[in-house]
């Protein structure tokens, strides 16, 4: 048998106690109903859980969408320019800081131009100039107009290339 408590501090813990079963003092021989599902396992199931399923998922989400934009990627529409479609090209230099390649197209290819652009609203683009890319845009409404400027990053040898082929054209075409 328990003796009286002695102290304040027991006679709390007593009163405690009595009235909530987690203050209660452990019985071993009976156990509380917590204790036993804590320790009771579960046979192992079989299926992954949902944190197991996680990172295949994501893994597969992000393959799934690299495939797609290399897809992508080969599918963009091209408007190719010739020499011959126009009336001048130039690369202008605006107060020394950056370059700009800057293109008039011919009235016909001009309305073509407009066309293309209608047709690929919020797509990107390949817009070519005798075979080799200058820019590709994301066309956010349609374009009017025969001048294209498009901004030259560092490398200027291959506007430079285009610029001489456009004049080279421009001399053989001449009487």
């Amino acid at each position: 048998m328990r003796s009286k408590p002695s102290s304040a501090t027991e006679k709390l813990h007593l009163n405690r106690s009595a009235q909530c079963p987690l203050h209660r003092p452990a019985n071993r021989a009976n156990p509380p109903r917590n204790a036993l599902l804590r320790n009771h396992r579960r046979p192992r199931s079989t299926h992954p859980t949902r944190k197991q399923m996680k990172c295949p998922t994501l893994i597969l989400i992000a393959l799934l969408l690299f495939v797609t934009s290399l897809q992508a990627a080969d599918t963009l529409s091209e408007f190719a320019i010739r020499s011959s479609d126009l009336q001048k090209a130039a690369l202008v230099s605006y107060l020394g800081k950056h370059q700009t390649f800057e293109l008039t197209l011919t009235r016909e290819k001009s309305a073509e131009f407009n066309a293309f652009t209608k047709r690929n609203l919020k797509k990107q683009v390949v817009i070519s100039l005798n075979g080799q890319s200058i820019a590709s845009p994301v066309i956010m409404e349609p374009i009017n107009g025969e001048m294209m400027s498009f901004q030259v990053g560092k490398d200027l040898n291959k506007y430079y290339d285009l610029l001489d082929q456009v004049a080279s054209f421009k001399e053989t075409k001449a009487p």
